[in-house]
């Protein structure tokens, strides 16, 4: 188990959880199909089948993880340690090369960390819930596989930061947001998602993203680099499955040591 910032729970507790117990904190969920905030009901986990596994039917070294949390795949602490053991197993199977990670619900990627869920939780009983969520982030991000984030709609705070765990990011056209929300959430950045955040945009945009807390449009999101591409949602997965191919076709030795090279000075923050 990945041992957690004590930053993130503390801080959790201090600034959100009072807000919570006043039930002014409206966290967000899925409204006509779009999620928004200012929608006041919890999230619901389906409590089942939490990630779907599916095999490329053309290469079948391609691996497809679709998020499946109705109503907004929020990341709850069972679907946290799924995807951990489903990344762990993948890196174990010797065939699979690339993981394209996407979601079943249409219009929502991610909405990010389950907060209303923690009300009347121990201080334990947070620290660990966002040590799996954290745990999730470092085993995607120090993933021996291609990885590639078909982001199908809204990806917002921790939903944002499964996407730049990943090494390429592609995002579908449409009234989505992405971004990292936490400071207008009342929640300082914790230090290991700062670190991801500045390794994936560069130092000065990511203060901007981080600081700003701006929910951006895809072709926003493009320009701060928190995405590669964006595409028509009827093409997102074949331009994924594309991306994947072409990084797949290095040599697995070489590619997984250089990407263990470039990222290992920041397992600081997740050890």
């Amino acid at each position: 188990m990945v041992k957690v910032n004590v930053d993130m729970a503390s801080s959790f507790i201090r600034a959100v959880l009072p807000r919570l117990a006043c039930r002014h904190l409206k966290i967000g969920n899925n409204c006509n199909g779009r999620y928004l905030y200012g929608c006041n009901k919890r999230w619901v986990s389906s409590g089942s089948d939490l990630v779907q596994v599916e095999q490329d039917d053309s290469d079948n070294e391609i691996v497809v993880l679709k998020m499946n949390v109705k109503p907004v795949n929020a990341c709850t602490a069972e679907f946290n340690n799924a995807m951990t053991k489903l990344i762990k197993d993948l890196d174990a199977d010797e065939q699979s090369k690339g993981l394209i990670l996407t979601s079943t619900l249409p219009n929502v990627f991610s909405a990010g960390l389950q907060l209303t869920a923690l009300h009347g939780k121990s201080y334990d009983e947070i620290k660990e819930y966002f040590s799996t969520f954290q745990t999730m982030a470092h085993t995607l991000f120090t993933s021996r596989l291609a990885t590639v984030a078909a982001i199908n709609g809204h990806a917002i705070a921790g939903g944002c930061v499964i996407a730049l765990c990943c090494e390429y990011r592609v995002m579908a056209e449409g009234k989505f947001h992405n971004g990292l929300n936490e400071v207008i959430v009342g929640i300082p950045m914790p230090a290991w998602v700062s670190a991801y955040t500045v390794y994936a945009l560069g130092t000065n945009t990511a203060e901007k993203v981080i600081l700003s807390g701006k929910k951006h449009t895809p072709r926003e999101a493009l320009q701060v680099g928190l995405v590669d591409q964006v595409v028509p949602p009827d093409d997102l997965i074949q331009v994924s499955k594309n991306i994947l191919s072409d990084l797949i076709k290095v040599g697995d030795y070489p590619r997984r040591l250089s990407k263990e090279r470039l990222r290992k000075e920041l397992l600081m923050f997740s050890l």
